[in-house]
């Protein structure tokens, strides 16, 4: 089994991370807000996972 391997990051970039920049793979994270329905895989679906996050965008 491989040992994992943390680094931290530097400053700058958890700074423009947060304010919403792209990470190493030049993706920006997403943001959505629900219109408050449901969508259809979790309405047509048996098995699916479901979370969501209080106002310290903590997994709940």
């Amino acid at each position: 089994m491989k040992r994992l391997r943390y680094l931290a990051l530097d400053t700058a970039t958890v700074d423009a991370l947060r304010a919403g920049g792209p990470d190493s793979n030049g993706q920006t994270h997403e943001r959505l807000a629900s219109d408050g329905g449901f969508p259809d895989a979790l309405t047509n679906s048996p098995d699916f996972i479901l979370h969501g996050y209080d106002h310290d965008n903590r997994i709940v």
